[in-house]
């Protein structure tokens, strides 16, 4: 029983040392902020409330528990007043005084619960009904109007605050801050639910009462508020730089607040303890009590109030009079403490002293406790101590207050070892950077720049720096140099000339601050809305920029990133980057940025072709300076086929690499008079002049293609890849830019769905292909709020009974105009315009219905196999979905089974495996749709859940007339075999391919032998009337 009190003891003990740390800690970083104050308040009213349920849970006697539960009371009559102020003071308007003066009325109720629980005996005797139990002493209220006062007082606050902290995170723009506030707002009300059902258990649920822990659980709220505002400054705390050598001015006024805060809490506390050990009830130990504790109050006080005198050396000299006073009037004040805690008084005074570069108060201090010390030697030469657990207690205050002043002392050691250090590295980075741009050109200024950034970004860790150059010619800044760590994707190339006019807030921060800070990009002010989305759209967190300036003018920025994370930069840091931009202004002279900047606007920064831009600009000069007799001229838009298994091999280095490479090989294999322009990515565009008909334009096209037939080495390996082309003919494919390279784009596509390795030529029939694409398109979006799709059933039928053993739901679209589309000509469609997955769902539900509604109806319990295409399977919400719909329709998930092709199995076979796996927990049954017509693996075979391979219907059909057909299908059924997978053959249509079919033993066959796909209603005639036998044979 002991040791379990004793264990709540000293959680209590550890909840109330956590949370005066919390709250000093905060106050720590700005003492100036009222906000602070408040949180201090909470964390000193919730440090009241466990240190004294700390003490009364370990006493023997009522009578103590009972003194330490009053002064316990004192923090949790207050504490809930206190966080009502604290939310209400966040959630005000600005400069509202008298709202200010009417938010201390709140504390009023706090006050009259004070007196009752805390101060006054005869109402403590009444509301306080200590019971010893396993775990400590506990109270079980006596239900009285008091008590009741106190939870309405309780449950009204806690909502208020609730409510507070809603409106408050209603106020925070999205992003980290508004997260953490919702925590705050969760950890409020767990915090304020689990206390109240303990104590409502604890005194009417349960025999055996619990141990209060309101203390434990408010500290969750608290801690949380404290992460948010250290590590998220969710209270906007502006953070007070200490970087002098020794503390400032204000810092040592600060610190002698504090520990007069201390010396006043420590004469209250001590005339406490002092009249509670002696026990006496005698008036005149009362009084020397008082006295003992009121001269430690006084000396707290004069140091307080000493620090707001304003001539410095006055203030210092006084503040050293009174500490040295100190020593002797408190050591001889508690003389028969001497030998057991209060001696470690003047090493509290002594540790303080070391913070400043004059010796004068160390000095006074060692001499004055020196000489103290003797006198308490001659004064008590010898004497026998008794040791309880006031004494305990006293010594663990003034090892608290020695371990706040030693923590003090290391943050200010380390903050001095931190900047020495910094400064070393910054001096040496100065160096390597003045050292780099010695020789600074035209032409070297790209890889020196680069350079420049890379040492920059690793002094500041960042993740990407970047320089903007400003073209005041026509207005625009370019992105014209970049940096970027390990696994940080790269922006350079895909931003390329902005109109300044884009950002105006970033440049109007450039001349107001001569600096853009932002720390949290999700916070950025609504003016900035044009440069938030821009960053947000980079992942960027935290930057910080500055101008690069010459003559007062803006040449050019200097950019730096933190993706991963928020970061701070402080002060300095700022100050060292307006150095290293001032270093490289002296080498960016306006006509090397005009030349680079005109450079790099109009060409690829990585192959240093012409891009888009340059691109556009040629077609649209030729098509303006075309004339009826002049010979046209083609665009052949080319992407490489597999550019991605390169990027996955080597990386983005290497994949860079391949594309200087391949624009070095395209440049050489087309004539001086054609332009080869790098498109995006791994694709380029080049510009065929003075062509009259296709065979000109083919030639070159086929000279193009001959680029991939030779290998590439990258990195010392040999890598042979191809390339897909279109081709488009001016005037005959279009007669402006985007219509041409629409065109050639199209082109491109049919190549790469022919085989890829080759080129197309645009054609009429490729247009209106393209242009019933595009309308279907715009149609999918509303077929599904139309109800134009609809569920066709085509049977499934056991081959050994000759019965209807399952049905495959297909889904059609009804279209308005053009009839039914088949699946084939709309789900690629709908692939692409991210509707598959809202289709996908409407199909298996529908079939999931109308199962259900068969089996209701004691038809027959058929299997339903509905298809999923590779987006659902990539979509992480698919298992959620698949469940739900399983649930809302009612059907058992053992009859329906999900079919996906081949070539999804063998893709992204770790994340397949696991999505089919999940599938299967939930009871169904999983299918191999289209088997052979891809690249089967029988090693990925084996690794997946699979009960069904269905053979494709070109094997088939192909049983009468191609040995190859029949092999493939009997080397399939023989597999699945030994798997223990069945087999289902779909688009059996004659006699001699079921009679094929059954003497190799497969299983199962679906097809227009037996039945074409059919409306619900058609199907359900059929189970009706003719049930799932008397099939045709």
């Amino acid at each position: 029983m002991e040791n379990i009190s004793s264990i709540f003891s000293l959680l209590f003990f550890l909840a109330a040392i956590v949370s005066l740390f919390w709250g000093l800690h905060l106050v720590r970083l700005n003492s100036e902020s009222n906000i602070n104050r408040l949180f201090l308040s909470i964390c000193v009213a919730l440090s009241i409330w466990s240190f004294g349920f700390a003490m009364a849970n370990s006493q023997s006697s009522m009578e103590a528990a009972l003194f330490w539960r009053r002064f316990s009371a004192v923090g949790w009559t207050s504490i809930f007043g206190i966080i009502l102020h604290f939310f209400l003071f966040l959630t005000k308007e600005e400069g509202d005084t008298k709202f200010n003066k009417a938010l201390f009325l709140i504390h009023i109720p706090s006050l009259i619960n004070m007196y009752i629980f805390a101060f006054s005996d005869n109402m403590a005797k009444i509301q306080y009904n200590l019971v010893e139990i396993e775990y400590g002493w506990t109270n079980i209220a006596v239900n009285n109007g008091w008590d009741y006062y106190y939870y309405f007082y309780y449950t009204v606050y806690m909502a208020i605050s609730t409510v507070a902290v809603w409106k408050w995170a209603g106020k925070r723009k999205k992003g980290i801050q508004t997260r953490q506030a919702k925590f705050i707002l969760v950890a409020i009300f767990l915090a304020a639910l689990s206390g109240g059902l303990i104590d409502l258990a604890s005194n009417s649920l349960l025999i055996s009462p619990l141990p209060q822990m309101g203390p434990l659980f408010t500290l969750l709220p608290v801690g949380m508020m404290y992460h948010a505002a250290k590590y998220h400054d969710i209270l906007n705390i502006k953070k007070i730089n200490k970087e002098e050598i020794f503390i400032s001015s204000e810092q040592q006024k600060v610190l002698f607040k504090n520990l007069a805060v201390a010396i006043c809490l420590g004469g209250v506390l001590a005339s406490a303890f002092e009249y509670i050990s002696k026990n006496s009830g005698n008036t005149g130990d009362l009084t020397a009590s008082l006295l003992k504790g009121g001269i430690l109050i006084g000396l707290g006080l004069s140091i307080f109030f000493i620090q707001r005198v304003k001539k410095e050396e006055l203030r210092k000299k006084l503040t050293t009079v009174i500490l040295v006073i100190s020593i002797p009037v408190v050591t001889l004040q508690f003389l028969e403490y001497s030998s057991i805690t209060v001696w470690a008084y003047s090493i509290i005074i002594i540790i303080s002293s070391l913070l400043f570069e004059k010796r004068t108060l160390l000095i006074s201090t060692a001499i004055v406790a020196i000489i103290t010390q003797r006198l308490v030697w001659i004064f008590k030469e010898e004497s026998y101590v008794l040791v309880d657990q006031y004494d305990f207690i006293l010594r663990i205050m003034l090892l608290v207050i020695a371990l706040l002043l030693g923590f003090y002392i290391n943050n200010i050691y380390i903050a001095k070892i931190k900047e020495s250090n910094n400064q070393i590295k910054f001096q040496k980075l100065v160096s390597d950077v003045a050292l780099d741009l010695v020789g600074f050109n035209l032409d070297n200024s790209y890889g020196k720049l680069n350079s420049f950034l890379e040492k920059v970004g690793k002094f500041y860790s960042g993740d990407r720096t970047y320089i903007f150059t400003i073209n005041y010619s026509n207005e625009t800044m370019t992105y014209s140099n970049e940096w970027c760590n390990v696994d940080i994707g790269k922006e350079e190339g895909t931003i390329d000339e902005i109109p300044l006019d884009i950002f105006p807030w970033w440049l109007e921060q450039f001349r107001i601050n001569k600096r853009v800070f932002i720390e949290d990009v999700d916070s950025m002010p609504d003016e900035a809305r044009s440069e938030q989305e821009q960053l947000q759209r980079q992942k960027v967190k935290s930057l910080l920029s500055v101008p690069v300036l010459r003559d007062n003018k803006i040449h050019a920025f200097i950019g730096i990133d933190s993706v991963t994370k928020n970061k701070h930069w402080s002060k300095k840091d700022i100050e060292l980057l307006h150095i290293l931009a001032n270093i490289l202004s002296n080498v960016l002279t306006p006509t090397q940025i005009d030349q680079e900047t005109k450079f790099r606007a109009y060409h690829d920064s990585l192959t240093r072709l012409p891009n888009r831009f340059l691109f556009t600009d040629r077609v649209t000069n030729a098509i303006n300076s075309f004339e009826k007799d002049d010979p046209g001229f083609g665009i052949i838009f080319l992407d490489l086929d597999g550019f991605k298994l390169v990027n996955d091999t080597l990386g983005h280095r290497g994949g860079d690499s391949l594309l200087k490479h391949v624009a070095k090989r395209l440049s050489e294999s087309v004539r001086k008079t054609d332009t080869v322009a790098r498109f995006a990515g791994d694709e380029f565009i080049i510009m065929v002049n003075n062509i009259t008909n296709y065979d000109q334009v083919s030639k070159i096209a086929d000279n193009v293609m001959g680029v991939f037939s030779e290998s590439f080495i990258v990195g010392e390996q040999e890598f042979l890849i191809s390339a897909s082309a279109g081709v488009a003919m001016f005037p005959a494919d279009g007669d402006n830019v985007d219509d041409l390279i629409m065109n050639a784009d199209i082109a491109m596509y049919k190549a790469k769905t022919e085989g890829k390795n080759q080129y197309a030529i645009s054609t009429e029939e490729m247009k209106k292909e393209t242009q019933i694409k595009i309308e279907l398109s715009n149609d999918i979006a509303k077929a599904l709020k139309r109800n134009e799709f609809t569920v066709y059933y085509q049977p499934q039928v056991d081959l050994t009974t000759n019965k209807i053993i399952g049905l495959e739901a297909l889904v059609r679209w009804m279209h308005p105009t053009r009839g039914i589309i088949l699946p084939g000509v709309f789900i690629p469609i709908a692939e692409k315009t991210n509707l598959i997955n809202d289709i996908g769902e409407w199909v298996l539900k529908t079939a999931c219905l109308q199962i259900k509604k068969w089996q209701d109806m004691g038809l027959p319990h058929l299997n339903l196999a509905v298809n999923l295409s590779a987006v659902q399977i990539m979509n992480p919400n698919l298992i959620e979905n698949v469940e739900n719909i399983f649930k809302e329709t009612g059907v058992d998930s053992k009859y329906i089974c999900l079919e996906i092709t081949e070539n999804i199995a063998i893709k992204e076979t770790g994340y397949v495996l696991d999505v089919l796996n999940k599938l299967k927990k939930l009871g169904v049954a999983i299918a191999i749709d289209d088997f052979g017509t891809k690249y089967s693996s029988l090693t990925r075979l084996k690794m997946l859940p699979v009960d069904i391979i269905k053979i494709d219907m070109q094997f088939v059909q192909g049983i009468e007339s191609n040995e190859k057909d029949r092999a493939i299908i009997m080397g399939t059924i023989n597999l699945a075999d030994k798997l223990g997978i069945n087999v289902l053959a779909e688009g059996v249509e004659t006699a001699e391919q079921l009679a094929f079919l059954i003497e190799n033993q497969c299983d199962y066959a679906q097809g227009f032998y037996y039945y074409k796909p059919m409306a619900a209603k058609k199907m359900e005639n059929i189970l009706v009337n003719v049930g799932v036998g008397a099939l045709k044979r």
